[in-house]
């Protein structure tokens, strides 16, 4: 495969890749330091229905219940931000609906879109959410009669998995009114520690990973304007992945693998969460931006 791939962000042609993985090429941008696949190319929804990560959230949200779901820095991030309160909300990448859940319960009017089936049929039946469907952002750019209109879209991790990023930014940024906002959340390259979920963060289940000069490109291209973009802090739930995939064969055992994530979770990775973040470095794993149409 051909070295000379663009940066999906700002052009620039790759250098030498970093790696191969699963038939894809890893570059990193000179430019803006974009981590990007060569292909481009997104799995397609099967894909994620048979993916067990995406079973594994789509099960976790029949018996999640809202509190934690508040708890989820991404959200109650956003909930502080307190953007055009009772407004009208569009989340792309839905999934079985936790954000429209609680953007709902704030009074606020809610719409998403997923491209699991599996999870917008648990958003209708579980949720209770109507205003749900289970098409791409792309399926949803492409469709002439779709004239509604959105004080805000929210994307919370979602650009890692498009392949033209700034292309459904363009056309996401002519459903908001005037003054609307553009949410975003997605995985940091520039982390601390350094860790990386090699099922997770490579393709094809991520396509990119960011930094902020990216995320700032990115909108700029699509004609957006940056307000500003958060840094997430160290959280519990980013370590113990890494720490389970160390011992992945004996995880291969439904109950041991039950019982190991509990552990992981609520025992061990609390202390040490909170002895790395002394460093002033730490965290980072996750980066939001905050634009305006």
């Amino acid at each position: 495969m051909s070295t000379k791939a663009k940066c999906p962000v700002c052009g620039t042609i790759a250098g030498e890749p970093l790696t191969r993985v699963h038939g894809y090429t890893i570059h990193r941008c000179i430019t803006c330091q974009l981590q990007f696949s060569n292909p481009m190319k997104h799995p397609g929804s099967e894909w994620y229905e048979r993916s067990p990560h995406y079973r594994y959230m789509a099960a976790k949200s029949l018996y999640v219940p809202l509190w934690i779901i508040q708890g989820d820095w991404r959200f109650t991030t956003f909930m502080a931000l307190k953007l055009r309160l009772k407004g009208y909300v569009l989340d792309i990448g839905c999934g079985s609906g936790f954000f429209l859940r609680l953007a709902k319960s704030h009074g606020y009017q809610v719409t998403g879109i997923d491209v699991s089936k599996t999870n917008i049929k648990l958003a209708k039946e579980k949720f209770g959410l109507n205003d749900v469907y289970d098409i791409s952002a792309e399926e949803l750019l492409s469709k002439k009669s779709w004239q509604r209109h959105f004080d805000i879209i929210c994307l919370f991790d979602v650009l890692e998995h498009l392949e033209n990023p700034v292309e459904v930014l363009h056309g996401l940024k002519k459903l908001l009114k005037p003054n609307g906002y553009v949410v975003c959340t997605v995985p940091s390259y520039q982390r601390w520690p350094s860790l990386f979920d090699p099922y997770v963060e490579l393709p094809p289940h991520h396509l990119t990973l960011w930094t902020t000069r990216a995320l700032e490109m990115c909108m700029s291209a699509a004609g957006i304007k940056v307000l500003k973009i958060i840094r997430s802090p160290l959280r519990t739930e980013q370590l113990w992945p890494h720490m389970l995939w160390r011992f992945r064969v004996l995880l291969q055992h439904e109950v041991i693998n039950t019982i190991a994530k509990a552990v992981a979770h609520f025992v061990v990775t609390p202390p040490i969460t909170k002895i790395l973040s002394l460093y002033s470095k730490a965290g980072g794993f996750t980066l939001m931006v905050v634009a305006q149409n």
